[in-house]
C-alpha cells in the first residue's frame, strides 16, 4: 500500500479514537507525500472537511501551508453550506408540518445533526426527507409554494418505473442550486423488492419518537433501521463514496450503548438483507476497527462474501479502481436470487418509460422503441467495456 494510501485511512481511523493510527501518521508525514493525490480523493469521497479537522488535531506540522488552506477553504464553505441547508430544511419542515405532513429527515443532513461531533463534518448535497407515499402531492404543492420545481426530466413526464424519490429544485446558478429528495421509500424497487409499508412499520415501531429540529416536531429512527438503511445507500451508491462507510461507523459509535444487534439481525434476515449488512459491515469492521455485534461480525462468510470482500479492499476503495458498472454487477451477489433476476431484468428489459429517463429522450419519440431493443446490448457492453479500461489502464480517482 503507498504511503498517501496509509496516511488516508489512519486519519480516518483516528476520527474514530484509535490513537494507534497516530503512530502510522507521523511516519507517513516524514516521507514524500502526494498532497495533490489525497486532496483529490478527500473531495471524491466527501471527507474534506473530515480530513481538515483531523489534522488540526494531530497538529499541522510536516504539512505544506497550501494544503492546509485548502484544506480550511473545504471546511469553512461546507459550514457555510450545511448552516444553509440546516435553516433551509427548517423552512421546508415547517411547511409540511402545516399541512400535517408527516416527515423524517434522513442521510446527511439528518446525520450531521444527530451523530456527528459538528454539523460542519459531513458533506450534504441535499436535502433528503421521508414521507408516506400518499402525502406526496401535499409535500409536492408545498414547496412549490417555497419556490421549488421538479427536476426538468422529471417535467416532461420522464418519471423512471423504479422510482422512490421526487427530486425538487430551486435556484438557477449551479452552485447555488437548492435541492429536495421527498423518499416515499428507503430503497430503489428494482434491486430490492421490499414493500414501503413494511418500511413505515419498521420505523413506527422502531421509532425514537419524536425530537424537535429547530422548534418542529419531527420524527426519528431507532438506531438499528437507521444502520441497516445506511447499508442499504452503500450498496445502492457502490460503495464509491467513504463518506457512506463513515457514517455507518459513525452510527456504530454514536449509538455504541443503544445498538440492539440481534434487533439489527433479526430485521435484515426478515427483510432478506443480511447479506447485504454483513458485507457492509465487514468493510467498516476493517477500516476503522470498531465493534460490531458477535451476532453478525461472526456469521458465517459464504463464498459470495468471500469473494466480494478480496475485490473491495481498502485500496481500491479508497482509489476508486473498481468501475462503476463492474461495480454494480458485483454487488448483485449480496441480493437474493429472486431480487438479483429481478435486478438484471429490469436493467436489460427496461420499460419505455425508463428507458426515455435513462437515455434523454422525449418520452413520446419514436426513438425510445428503437432503444428499446439496444438497451441489453449497451447494458451489457458498458459493462465489459468498463472492467477492461479499468483493470488495464489502472485509473482511479485522482489519476489521469
Amino acid at each position: 500500500m503507498a504511503e498517501e494510501e496509509k496516511l488516508f485511512l489512519a486519519c480516518l481511523r483516528f476520527f474514530f479514537r484509535k490513537m494507534d493510527s497516530v503512530a502510522e501518521i507521523r511516519s507517513c508525514l516524514g516521507k514524500e507525500i502526494d498532497w495533490d493525490l489525497i486532496l483529490s480523493w478527500a473531495q471524491w469521497h466527501g471527507v474534506s472537511p473530515l480530513l481538515y479537522h483531523i489534522l488540526k488535531e494531530i497538529g499541522w506540522s510536516g504539512i505544506p501551508k497550501q494544503v492546509r488552506e485548502r484544506l480550511e477553504q473545504s471546511f469553512r464553505l461546507n459550514m457555510a453550506r450545511n448552516l444553509f441547508l440546516w435553516a433551509e430544511t427548517s423552512k421546508v419542515l415547517t411547511a409540511l408540518e402545516k399541512q400535517r405532513i408527516i416527515s423524517l429527515p434522513l442521510k446527511g443532513i439528518f446525520l450531521s445533526e444527530e451523530v456527528y461531533p459538528d454539523i460542519s463534518f459531513r458533506v450534504v448535497t441535499d436535502i433528503d426527507l421521508l414521507i408516506r407515499q400518499e402525502d406526496l402531492a401535499a409535500a409536492e404543492a408545498s414547496l412549490i409554494e417555497l419556490g421549488y420545481c421538479r427536476d426538468p426530466f422529471i417535467r416532461k413526464g420522464l418519471l423512471p418505473d423504479n422510482c422512490y424519490t421526487l427530486h425538487m429544485e430551486k435556484g438557477e446558478r449551479v452552485g447555488q442550486r437548492l435541492c429536495v429528495e421527498l423518499h416515499w421509500g428507503l430503497a430503489n424497487p428494482r434491486d430490492y423488492a421490499l414493500p414501503v409499508k413494511s418500511w413505515w412499520e419498521e420505523i413506527f415501531q422502531n421509532s425514537r419518537g419524536t425530537y424537535s429540529w429547530n422548534g418542529i416536531s419531527c420524527l426519528r429512527m431507532g438506531p438499528e433501521i437507521t444502520l441497516l438503511y445506511l447499508t442499504i445507500n452503500a450498496h445502492m451508491s457502490r460503495y464509491s463514496f467513504l463518506k457512506q462507510l463513515i457514517d455507518i461507523g459513525q452510527v456504530i459509535s454514536h449509538y455504541e450503548h443503544e445498538m440492539d444487534w440481534k434487533k439489527v439481525a433479526g430485521m435484515a434476515s426478515e427483510l432478506g438483507l443480511l447479506d447485504n449488512l454483513v458485507f457492509a459491515l465487514g468493510l467498516v469492521q476493517r477500516m476503522f476497527d470498531l465493534r460490531i455485534g458477535s451476532e453478525l461480525i461472526n456469521w458465517p462468510l459464504s463464498w459470495k462474501q468471500k469473494m466480494l470482500r478480496s475485490i473491495f479492499r481498502d485500496h481500491s476503495l479508497v482509489q476508486g479502481l473498481i468501475g462503476q458498472d463492474l461495480r454494480q454487477f458485483l454487488l448483485l451477489f449480496l441480493l437474493d436470487e429472486k431480487m438479483i433476476i429481478n435486478s438484471i431484468f429490469k436493467v436489460l428489459f427496461s420499460s419505455r418509460q425508463t428507458i426515455a429517463y435513462r437515455y434523454g429522450l422525449p418520452p413520446q419519440s419514436w426513438s425510445n422503441y428503437f432503444y428499446l431493443i439496444l438497451n441489453p446490448l449497451l447494458s451489457i457492453y458498458r459493462l465489459f467495456r468498463g472492467a477492461v479500461v479499468d483493470c488495464w489502464s489502472g485509473k482511479g480517482v485522482g489519476k489521469t
